[in-house]
């Protein structure tokens, strides 16, 4: 049995490795040029680069065997989240954490749950490379990529030459991925004007709680005035901490056979759209993850002195059902559906 195990895995591997680009393949692009830049946050952008970069996002020749593509696990219309605990890599078989949203990571200074990449560079080439996750190698995937003709035009834009390298292609990846910068949300436009109109009653009462229980950890949106114009800026504008430390939120470890008690503290933007939450997908609703927070922190010597008193007691938030759905109607506030529709940042190819 156990040779016949192995005969399996060789056979896989031996099957994969045939996977080749269809040489003079016809590929159609829907419209590569937009303007990626963002006079809001004020970001620059290599435009040349963001176009070969989307190309490369949803081509599914950065997998090993071509099943599946960055844009596989980080769909657009979730947010460039998933939509299951855990997605898919290119043998069929789940990845081992929750996939996370790629919203505004152009901010982040760190990645991943475990906070392994400190780079957006180094991000965004880490799931190619990954075995379970898309399986490639660093030599096919170049050769692959500089073999396929439809991408001759976009390398000789981007880079002035006619190879691609590892560099350049995670460089292209980081410039499309760091584009999707969301801040456009109600709650944006509320810090942005401080109008009484664009939230109301329980959303204003939702925000109250949430800088009263959340924000030491989610840290909130800050101000900044240029030129007399009030833009939404902060550290880590995607409500979340700029820490790169992991933190322990108490959650129970048997819940599903998981052993992480530390972990990175994640984007809450498009909230609705990025169920299941947490690292291991382990809660469907918000509600479940705020009843988490409200009576459920687990106790233990690792847990974040943010959710313990000063005499070392874990302290749970003791909201009632009307205060737990006024902080979820702000929550659903952080929504921005321009980031889930805009065609800068859909599936370019022509299918």
């Amino acid at each position: 049995m156990r040779y016949l195990g192995l005969i399996f895995i060789l056979a896989m591997l031996f099957a994969c490795s045939e996977y080749n680009v269809t040489q003079g393949e016809v590929v159609e692009f829907k419209n590569l040029d937009f303007d990626y830049s963002d006079n809001m946050m004020e970001q620059q952008f290599d435009e040349e680069a963001v176009q070969l970069g989307r190309v490369l996002f949803y081509d599914n020749i950065l997998s090993k065997n071509g099943n599946v593509s960055c844009a596989s696990c980080h769909k657009q219309e979730f947010a460039f989240s998933d939509d299951v605990a855990f997605s898919i890599g290119f043998l069929d078989g789940e990845t081992f954490r929750n996939t996370p949203t790629l919203i505004n990571n152009q901010f982040n200074t760190t990645f991943f749950w475990d906070g392994r990449a400190s780079r957006l560079e180094q991000a965004v080439a880490l799931p190619i490379f990954d075995h379970n996750e898309m399986g490639m190698s660093e030599s096919d995937l170049i050769q692959r990529i500089n073999n396929a003709e439809y991408y001759d035009d976009l390398i000789m834009d981007a880079f002035g030459r006619p190879d691609i390298s590892r560099h350049d292609i995670s460089f292209a990846l980081a410039q499309f991925v760091g584009s999707i910068i969301s801040i456009d949300s109600r709650l944006d436009k509320f810090m942005k004007d401080r109008s009484d109109d664009i939230l109301d009653k329980d959303e204003h009462a939702g925000l109250e709680l949430f800088e009263t229980h959340c924000n030491t950890c989610h840290s909130a949106l800050g101000e900044r005035v240029d030129n007399g114009q009030t833009q939404v800026v902060s550290d880590d504008p995607y409500m979340g901490t700029g820490s790169r430390s992991l933190v322990d939120i108490g959650l129970p470890v048997d819940f599903t056979g998981t052993r992480d008690t530390r972990v990175r503290i994640p984007s809450l933007r498009n909230l609705s759209k990025t169920a299941p939450y947490m690292h291991d997908g382990r809660f469907e609703t918000i509600r479940e993850v705020i009843d988490h927070y409200n009576d459920d922190i687990e106790d233990r010597p690792t847990l974040d002195s943010r959710l313990k008193d000063q005499f070392g007691q874990v302290v749970d938030m003791n909201m009632t059902e009307k205060e737990k759905d006024q902080l979820e109607k702000f929550l659903l506030t952080l929504r921005d559906t321009r980031v889930e529709t805009d065609e800068r940042w859909s599936d370019p190819f022509v299918r």
